[in-house]
């Protein structure tokens, strides 16, 4: 078999493993899971559309590791995972109330051998300190039109960031 038609296999079956899958995502059996996964995985989640393996890091935190289930036909899978999609995986995989965060490293320290996505997940009740509580949805509406005025006024002004510096 040529590696074209291996990548045709596994698209089909793929396709016809998407279809069997329900929308949102559910808790896989151990004899679902991918074939060879490291022992850090402890649980795996799947709908039509992606794949989620929640790890234990070596400092306890959680890292929600996500990826389509489509294969394009280069053999890689799909690209192109949005944050209002990573916010859904992460909320029906059971860490809707926890914060997460994923990293954008340094140049020398990037690994990029798979379209997958990583939140890290805080423990319950803690998080960063630089994120937003939308806890009174006036004040968060009246907050983004003050700070749409401002952006407004600055860009009229000619002040950015860049030319701050300068």
């Amino acid at each position: 078999m040529t590696p074209r038609q291996l990548i045709r296999v596994k698209q089909s079956y793929l396709r016809e493993q998407n279809k069997r899958q329900p929308e949102c995502l559910t808790v896989q059996a151990r004899d679902c899971w991918p074939p060879n996964l490291p022992p850090r995985v402890f649980q795996v989640w799947r709908n039509r559309r992606f794949l989620v393996q929640g790890y234990v890091e070596d400092t306890g935190m959680v890292r929600l590791t996500v990826c389509r289930t489509t294969m394009l036909d280069n053999g890689r899978m799909q690209d192109g995972i949005t944050w209002d999609e990573l916010q859904v995986l992460k909320r029906e995989a059971g860490y809707g109330d926890y914060e997460a965060v994923e990293v954008y490293p340094r140049d020398g320290h990037i690994v990029d051998v798979a379209n997958m996505r990583h939140l890290w997940v805080f423990p319950h009740g803690e998080g960063m300190p630089f994120t937003w509580n939308a806890v009174d949805p006036d004040l968060v509406a009246r907050n983004a039109l003050a700070d749409g005025n401002q952006l407004s006024t600055a860009i009229a002004s000619g002040v950015n960031r860049g030319s701050e510096a300068k």
